[in-house]
């Protein structure tokens, strides 16, 4: 079987190392100075895209036996050589459904905008909720861009490292350094301006691609983006994920890519995936399924939590969705945008969720003035976080379904002093009813 037959056969799979090799065609193996060549994946004509390709005399010159030792060296080769391109890979997802298409489109957009300017370092930015797959396809893309760089660096959880402990920010500075500088002293670095210098002077004119994910402060862009941006090469890129649309307008992002989530269909097909490790619900199963997958449509972290929960048995994954939602753990990664708002924001957002989906804008924006003494400003705010979205002409408010469910839990959990169905209202009446007794 030819070698392009062969890869056909296997275009869809993900994480597959292929190793091919073989002589020209024309030659024989008694033939003296027959080359053989080891190429780890396909061999494109843009040599950028190319992964491994290794040439190796390992043949005799005279007798055409096959040296032992020098097959020994070349498979030796052939190993560290995948090992030092593999450690430089993110691992992805183990079902990616729907990442191909998204990293195609940003790999894409973003070579075009390489292509009009290459004489200042550019930034993109990937913003959605929590769980909606911003890390997910940032670690795509990166997978797919580094060889094109000199230097590729991947800082994850940057909002989680911020807050741990103060000196969060300098052990990042100090990661980043170690990295492109590699003999660097992390000794000289014991605060975040000393940090900031060092990233301005000792990266100058290296062009690198830094992935800079769950960015959520602006002093975490002082810290890190601001000093790259005034020392990496002309022909860097730096790629932010946020929750937080502000954070790339102080970055003055160069492109914006807001994530929608997975539709209908690809949601359902990667809930099936962690449930039962194939695209569809088995035959075998009658009935309709016991998920609602409106309440989860769209938000691949949240899907994949649903779907790890079944065991074999339908039964009882309704009985472990229903504690899920009952005790709200089902809402903790959606919750961390919730904590990130201020007081005033915070009781903003529990009345949209309880109030104010579906209605316009403007009446919205009333409301709020009228309780909070705001109201334009909140429904910015929670906006920019991509807590809320304005939709249609008439510019009514709109939410996920799972904010609108976390929102409500909060208020349940809570002081319960909003009432949007018959049972809260009730619970209100009886407290009003009992204080007046």
């Amino acid at each position: 079987m030819r070698f392009d037959e062969s890869l056909c056969k296997y275009t869809s799979c993900q994480n597959v190392t292929v190793i091919s090799s073989g002589t020209s065609s024309s030659s024989n193996i008694s033939d003296n100075g027959v080359v053989l060549e080891l190429s780890q994946g396909p061999q494109f004509e843009d040599k950028r895209m190319s992964n491994i390709c290794i040439n190796f005399e390992a043949f005799e010159q005279s007798t055409g036996q096959l040296k032992k030792g020098e097959f020994e060296k070349m498979v030796n080769e052939v190993v560290q050589a995948m090992d030092e391109e593999y450690d430089k890979l993110m691992p992805v997802t183990d079902f990616p459904v729907g990442l191909r298409e998204w990293s195609n489109k940003i790999c894409s957009r973003i070579s075009i905008c390489m292509s009009r300017s290459n004489i200042s370092l550019q930034c993109f930015g990937l913003v959605g909720i929590g769980g909606v797959g911003k890390t997910t396809l940032a670690e795509s893309t990166y997978n797919i861009m580094l060889r094109e760089f000199e230097v590729s660096i991947f800082l994850s959880k940057i909002r989680e490292n911020a807050s741990k402990h103060t000196l969060g920010l300098v052990d990042m500075q100090k990661k980043i350094l170690d990295m492109v500088l590699r003999c660097y002293n992390k000794g000289q670095i014991n605060d975040l301006e000393t940090g900031k210098s060092l990233l301005s002077q000792n990266l100058e004119g290296i062009n690198a691609l830094i992935i800079l994910d769950d960015v959520d402060d602006i002093s975490q862009l002082h810290a890190l983006y601001y000093p790259l941006c005034s020392s990496l090469g002309p022909k860097s890129i730096i790629i932010i994920t946020t929750r937080d649309h502000q954070v790339l307008e102080f970055a003055q992002a160069r492109e914006i890519f807001e994530m929608k989530g997975l539709n209908r269909t690809n949601s359902e097909r990667l809930l099936c995936w962690h449930a039962y490790w194939e695209p569809g619900r088995p035959k075998f199963l009658k009935g309709d399924p016991p998920w609602d997958i409106d309440a989860c449509i769209g938000l691949p972290l949240l899907l994949k939590q649903i779907g790890d929960l079944y065991h074999n048995d339908e039964n009882s994954w309704d009985q472990e969705l229903y504690r899920l939602r009952k005790s709200g753990d089902i809402f903790n990664v959606s919750r961390i945008s919730f904590q990130g708002l201020k007081a005033n924001e915070k009781d903003a957002f529990l009345d949209v969720c309880c109030f104010l989906l579906g209605e316009e804008e403007e009446i919205s924006c009333l409301v709020l003035e009228s309780c909070h003494g705001m109201g334009w400003k909140y429904l910015n705010t929670l906006r920019a976080r991509c807590l809320i979205t304005v939709d249609g002409e008439d510019r009514r408010i709109g939410m996920h379904q799972h904010l609108r469910d976390m929102g409500r839990h909060i208020v349940r959990q809570g002081k319960r002093n909003r009432a949007w169905d018959e049972q809260i209202a009730k619970f209100i009446l009886m407290v009003i009813h009992g204080l007046l007794e």
